[in-house]
């Protein structure tokens, strides 16, 4: 009968591994899909000649965001609704570089 147990404890040591490593891979994966097109739009930001206290506190402010999704994600899992709110301010912030670039550059 020990022997059951300390098999059942191994199976769910290695499934609570799987489920975070999995997580963890999730959450790089969505850091890839969203980073480099935030340098993106910063890189053309730049050119519009934004001031220097706007752009330097965008770019805080994404990273902020992005690290705290990722901690919110992966590390100390939290209801959804911060997930998704650290998410959309860093994607508002995106957006709002791409939405400024294309306007000035019309």
């Amino acid at each position: 009968m020990d022997d059951k147990k300390k098999l059942c404890s191994l199976c769910l040591l290695l499934r609570l591994n799987e489920i975070l490593t999995s997580a963890h891979s999730r959450a790089h994966l969505n850091d890839l899909e969203n980073i480099p097109i935030f340098f993106v739009a910063s890189f053309f930001y730049q050119f519009t000649n934004p001031a220097p206290f706007i752009a330097i506190n965008l770019i805080r402010a994404f990273a902020l965001t992005r690290i705290l999704h990722t901690i919110i994600y992966a590390v100390f899992p939290l209801p959804q609704p911060s997930r998704a709110l650290s998410w959309g301010v860093g994607y508002g912030i995106t957006g709002y570089m791409a939405v400024k670039t294309i306007l000035y550059f019309l």
